[in-house]
């Protein structure tokens, strides 16, 4: 029998090959796991395939950060609301700002116009510090805009390198010494013969304010596809090269309103199909998230069968709603506008108006279309609810 002592030697022996087996046991483990959990990315080949990568780079969930996932890299489909401010109904345009600020993503108040010298002149509300003020404080961008009424004057400026050089430098010291996020070009008188120059113009100005970091903003007359509006088109239309000045602006507002002007007979403002023919246009000759679609605020009344109408606010339809014998008042399906007959004494009127649900309905036409910004003609008087209504 052997004794307890000469046991002790065979049993460590015996002891140290279990633990030698065990750790060999478990590295076998560790490479075969390893090897079935290597990524894509671990071995890499220098003559890859880009689609292979990324479609590596979409099965390897782990490699993509929270910050950037799938849902966060996909178009923004915010709605974005700007609004232009009418000098000469200041306070108006403010008191609705206030009520909406948070929808609120930019204001333009037409406060500066063109001078035959290049200067720029001043409408008098310009330069109102309590309004700067507010808009800083409620983070609102403020992008003001200057306008032009006479196309020879505008001629000379643009085809002069002395008088447009100093119109840009206007335009630039204005921006800065206001410390403005950018400005708005609303020249609505243009000659067709100045077409390269505008566009010109829109680059030159670009390119200066690009460089001191502010935004360079455009208000531009409507255009569609169709042969007898292009061909028949005023000379400003004809000087607004789409493609060229999509190139350089930050914001391309088209002024998708006034199809039925206050010279017309009765009439919608903004209908429906029209507003689709813009939009194929725009589509086609400025990238879609420079588009921001104009649509209007106001009203147009007429005596029925007669040309020539009186601009209101849907404040003023209201009133006359309380006031007038009301024929009817409905949503004219076809057009996406609202339709208000009335009558005072032996005349009959005919409103055509804008609230909140035409406004939604048009949002939701340009989301079929890709485009999410707005800007509105004008502040001041419109339907409250429109604002809210819009963003939901």
């Amino acid at each position: 029998m052997a004794t307890r002592k000469n046991l002790r030697p065979k049993k460590f022996i015996l002891l140290t090959l279990i633990i030698f087996l065990l750790f060999g046991l478990i590295d076998v483990y560790l490479l075969v796991n390893n090897k079935k959990n290597t990524s894509k990315f671990d071995n890499v080949n220098t003559n890859y395939d880009l689609e292979d990568v990324f479609e590596a780079f979409i099965e390897e969930e782990a490699f993509i950060p929270e910050e950037h996932s799938v849902e966060e890299i996909e178009r923004d489909t915010t709605v974005y609301l700007s609004g232009w401010i009418a000098y000469w109904d200041f306070n108006n345009a403010v008191s609705t700002y206030q009520e909406n600020d948070e929808y609120i993503e930019s204001l333009s108040p037409t406060w500066y116009y063109l001078k035959p010298d290049g200067s720029l002149g001043l409408k008098n509300t310009a330069r109102n510090s309590n309004f700067i003020y507010l808009t800083k404080t409620f983070g609102t961008k403020i992008i003001p805009t200057i306008s032009n009424s006479n196309a020879d004057e505008l001629s000379v400026v643009l085809n002069d390198d002395i008088f447009l050089n100093k119109h840009i430098e206007a335009i630039t010291s204005e921006v800065d010494n206001f410390n403005f996020d950018g400005i708005d070009i609303d020249y609505e008188h243009i000659k067709a013969q100045d077409r390269d120059s505008f566009s010109n113009f829109i680059k030159l100005l670009s390119e200066k304010l690009h460089s001191n970091g502010k935004v360079l903003t455009i208000a531009i007359l409507w255009k569609n596809n169709f042969d007898t509006v292009i061909e028949n088109a005023s000379e400003s239309r004809k000087a607004q090269d789409w493609e060229t000045l999509g190139k350089y602006v930050d914001e391309f507002r088209i002024m998708a309103y006034d199809y039925t002007g206050s010279g017309n007979s009765a009439g919608p403002i903004a209908p429906r199909e029209w507003i689709r023919s813009i939009l194929d246009y725009a589509t086609d000759k400025v990238e879609g998230h420079k588009i921001v679609l104009g649509l209007p605020f106001y009203a147009y009344e007429w005596n029925e069968g007669v040309k020539g109408a009186k601009a209101l606010a849907w404040t003023d339809v209201q009133r006359i709603k309380t006031s007038g014998n009301i024929i009817s008042d409905e949503l004219n399906s076809e057009f996406l506008e609202k339709e208000l007959t009335y009558t005072i004494g032996d005349t009959t009127k005919v409103i055509w108006y804008q609230d909140s649900e035409v406004t939604q309905k048009r949002i939701k036409l340009a989301g079929t279309y890709g485009i999410y910004k707005f800007i509105f003609w004008r502040l001041g008087g419109e339907d409250p609810e429109t604002f809210k209504e819009a963003r939901n």
